[in-house]
């Protein structure tokens, strides 16, 4: 049997045959569509034949009717030429699509989106990649102007901006730096200029709708409109960092104005964009979280620069307080997104400066700044963005506290073997999450907990003997949180007696502080359950804990407390499920979750 579909020339020649026979049909049938029209009281074309485009007037005169079955069939061959990879003949028949269907945007979009990304990665050399890269925008541009009078000319004038944006700019791999490297080269502008200027020129379209018309329809999704700030913001994110690579204080100063202006114009753009979409209750508070964290990074530099002011003016102590609002404001930024460098750039700065100051500054000072120092260190080993530099220094800290800890023990001092104790758990705690399969990592935390028996067991007042049996049960809880407790006896003991503790005293008391409590101790009963540790006391817990959560829907559900109810509607699922998953005939746990899907019925809105 021979191969499906036309030989290539075969096929090219009944492709023409066809367009030709449409075309003919055509030309005897536009004359009377356009009697119909005219009987009907339809417009008249508005467009002379003789200022309609070649490609437009085959495509939309002479084929009338029937240019959707002329689409159709090229569409098939173009589809062909890409299986096949023949680029040329695929670029010739995307151009002769949009010719048939110039005022289809979809069309401009999906060709030039093939081209920018699809067929760009299929190229054997980056500067062929780049090729097609600069095919598909010239290709987007072509048919922005074509169509930029239509409403939806804007989804067009988004997507080359995005090109600009991502293709040659986010895009963190050799190619795409290449690519943006050889975009200004050619250009002269950089990959965010091009991306603001089209960005722009999609929110000028936009704004050529009725006011607020996306949000009262309830169609529109405004966050592509949030890409004008976020351009400025990637801007101020590579002016910042030319700030630390500047060869002299003049280029310094132009790179810091320049961050700031930057920061400031993407707050702008963001008052902006949120007036566009006042009545969208999520981008309002979409974009005024955007502006208090770049305003917030705005004073985080304010402060530190003022702290190299009073450096040298060697005003320690202001310096000190000027920083830690800097490092208040970096540590909550890295919690919220480790992946981006400017906050981890600005910890490891102030990190060393901390040094400095715990070294050369007065007493109450050096131990803020160690203190301090610390916690910048056990934030950067507790995140997921590992690099060897950070893994080698929270080591050498570990080291360093554990022979403080040495002495304190050797001299009987119980005071500072908790302060030291405290010190390094942050470091051992980030090592074992860090490598938490390994025998030499649970080795160190089961170490530590030796020391803080020791701790408690030479304490001078019970102050400190709890907080050393509470740092002993946090880093037991560490263990079970990753699978390595069970076998550990006296871990076991000491979780099971200290949950069940905290849900007998608090019974079946409500209150917010309360559930917090009740929530930490149910994690260790549920972490028991599914470890099979204690089973018959883990069991027991969250069957009471299951039947407590019902109850107290059932009691949300009549006081009309929404809140309360999907909290406690989620907890008590959460439990009846766990022993389901054990137990999955259980008649109690069947009668509970029906009870809470009855209750749910009820309570959804």
């Amino acid at each position: 049997m021979g191969k499906r579909g036309f030989p290539g020339m075969t096929g090219l020649i009944c492709v023409m045959l066809i367009l030709a026979l449409l075309v003919s049909m055509g030309l005897l049938l536009q004359p009377r569509i356009e009697q119909a029209r005219a009987r009907s009281g339809f417009a008249q074309q508005a467009t002379p034949l003789k200022d309609v485009p070649a490609g437009e007037f085959f495509g939309t005169v002479l084929l009338g009717g029937f240019r959707a079955i002329a689409v159709d069939l090229i569409w098939v061959k173009a589809q062909e030429a890409e299986k096949n990879r023949d680029w040329h003949r695929y670029f010739l028949l995307s151009q002769l699509i949009a010719s048939l269907q110039p005022r289809f945007i979809e069309v401009w979009i999906f060709n030039s989106w093939n081209m920018t990304y699809n067929l760009s990665l299929t190229a054997s050399t980056d500067k062929e990649g780049w090729e097609w890269v600069k095919k598909g925008i010239a290709f987007g541009e072509e048919g922005f102007e074509r169509n930029k009078e239509l409403p939806e000319s804007w989804k067009l004038a988004w997507n080359i901006g995005y090109y600009y944006y991502h293709k040659c700019g986010r895009v963190n791999d050799a190619r795409g730096l290449e690519f943006q490297r050889w975009l200004r080269e050619e250009t002269g502008k950089s990959n965010w200029e091009h991306a603001l200027e089209w960005f722009i020129k999609a929110y000028e379209v936009a704004e050529r709708r009725p006011p607020g018309k996306e949000d009262q329809d309830g169609i529109g999704n405004p966050h592509w409109l949030d890409y004008i700030s976020a351009t400025y913001r990637e801007m101020a994110y590579e002016a910042e960092a030319a700030i630390d690579t500047a060869p002299d204080d003049e280029h310094r100063e132009a790179a810091t104005k320049a961050m700031i202006e930057y920061r400031l114009q993407a707050v702008k753009w963001l008052n902006i964009l949120e007036q566009s979409y006042r009545h969208n209750v999520r981008f309002v508070r979409f974009s005024e979280d955007e502006k208090k964290d770049l305003l917030g990074r705005l004073q985080a530099h304010a402060d530190e620069r003022e702290a190299a002011q009073l450096r040298r003016a060697d005003d320690l102590q202001h310096e000190f307080n000027k920083l830690t609002k800097a490092l208040d404001y970096w540590m909550k930024a890295y919690e919220g997104n480790p992946y981006q460098e400017e906050q981890g750039r600005h910890l490891l700065k102030i990190s060393d400066r901390l040094e400095e100051m715990m070294k050369a500054g007065p007493a109450s000072l050096q131990r803020e700044a160690e203190r301090r120092h610390i916690e910048i260190w056990a934030l950067l080993i507790s995140k997921a963005t590992y690099q060897d530099f950070i893994i080698a220094k929270c080591r050498q800290l570990e080291r360093e506290y554990t022979g403080r800890l040495k002495d304190a023990e050797d001299a009987g001092d119980s005071r500072a073997m908790i302060e030291n104790i405290g010190n390094i758990m942050p470091f051992r705690r980030g090592l074992f999450a860090y490598k938490t399969g390994s025998a030499e990592s649970r080795a160190s935390l089961l170490d530590l907990v030796s020391h803080c028996e020791n701790a408690s067991r030479s304490a001078d007042t019970p102050e400190a003997k709890a907080v050393a049996e509470d740092m002993a049960r946090v880093l037991y809880d560490d263990l079970l949180r990753y699978g390595q407790l069970k076998g550990i006896k006296p871990g076991e003991e000491k979780l099971r007696n200290w949950a069940a503790g905290i849900l007998a005293r608090l019974g079946d008391a409500g209150g917010r502080e309360n559930e917090q409590a009740r929530r930490l101790a149910l994690d260790v009963a549920f972490q028991f359950h599914r470890q099979g540790i204690m089973p018959e006391w883990a069991e027991k817990t969250i069957r009471e804990a299951g039947r407590y959560f019902v109850g107290a829907l059932t009691r949300a559900a009549k006081t009309g407390d929404l809140a309360a109810a999907r909290y406690t509607y989620q907890r008590a699922r959460d439990v009846w499920l766990a022993i389901r998953e054990r137990y999955p005939d259980d008649n109690e746990v069947k009668d509970n979750l029906n009870k809470l899907s009855e209750i749910y019925k009820i309570m959804a809105p």
